[in-house]
C-alpha cells in the first residue's frame, strides 16, 4: 500500500515493521486508485474474503463519496478492471477468483451497471485481431457467466450482443482458456440456466484446420 499505509504507520505510532493486516483497509481511504491497483496483490494474499470485501467497500464508496471527481478516482468497475488484470503469479489463481466472487457478493457496490461497464471496457475492439485477443484476461468469461447468472435481467442482452460477437471477432478459439469459457457461457446461455434464455447466443465459430 505503499505510502498511505507509511502513513497510517506514522499517524498511529507504530513500528515501520509493523505491517499488521489493521492497517490495510483504513489507509484505502485516502489512497489514490493507482496505490489502491498496487495494493491489490497484498490484499489478496493477506485479507481474508470479509475482510477484502470490506476493503472492496471502503475503497469505492470513499471515492464515490468525493464531492469532486478526478481520473484518479476509483469507481466499482475501474476496480473489476484492475483486479482482472492483476499481474500473472502475483496471487494465485484460485484467490483471484475468490476475490472476484467477493466483489459479485456485495451487490450494493458491484450491481449490473458496474459489472457492464467492466465487462464493456475488457471486451476486445472489433477488428483488433490477436492484439486484442492477447488482451482479454484470463478470468473474462468466467466473470460474465457469474455477472450474467447475478443479474440475468440486466446482462444477459448486452452481453449476447456485445461480448460474445466480439471474442469471435478476434478468434477466441485460438486462446484454450478462454475457448474453454466461451463454449461454456454458450452453453448456459442456450440452455436458459439462469441467465436470459430468451437471448439467442452467436453462433459457434468452427476453429480452422491447422
Amino acid at each position: 500500500v505503499g505510502g498511505v499505509l507509511a502513513r497510517a504507520r506514522r499517524e498511529r505510532g507504530s513500528a515501520e515493521e509493523d505491517d499488521g493486516v489493521e492497517f490495510l483497509t483504513p489507509a484505502l481511504g485516502a489512497a489514490t486508485a493507482a496505490e489502491v491497483e498496487a495494493a491489490l496483490p497484498s490484499l489478496l494474499r493477506r485479507l481474508d474474503d470479509a475482510q477484502l470485501g470490506a476493503a472492496f467497500r471502503r475503497a469505492v464508496q470513499t471515492h464515490a463519496a468525493k464531492a469532486s471527481k478526478s481520473t484518479t478516482d476509483l469507481g466499482a468497475a475501474d476496480l473489476l478492471v484492475k483486479l482482472h488484470r492483476v499481474p500473472a503469479g502475483a496471487v494465485p489463481v484460485k484467490r483471484l477468483n475468490e476475490a472476484l466472487n467477493v466483489c459479485l457478493s456485495l451487490r450494493d457496490v458491484f450491481g449490473p451497471l458496474a459489472l457492464r461497464d467492466a465487462l464493456d471496457r475488457m471486451t476486445p475492439p472489433q477488428g483488433s485481431g490477436a492484439e486484442g485477443l492477447a488482451g482479454v484476461p484470463k478470468a473474462f468469461l468466467r466473470t460474465c457467466i457469474l455477472a450474467v447468472k447475478t443479474h440475468p435481467a440486466q446482462l444477459a442482452g448486452p452481453v449476447a450482443r456485445r461480448v460474445l460477437p466480439r471474442l469471435v471477432d478476434v478468434g477466441v478459439w485460438r486462446d484454450a482458456d478462454l475457448w474453454k469459457g466461451f463454449l461454456m457461457y454458450c452453453k448456459i446461455l442456450g440452455a436458459g440456466a439462469g441467465a436470459g434464455g430468451a437471448v439467442r447466443s452467436p453462433p459457434i465459430p468452427k476453429p480452422p484446420i491447422a
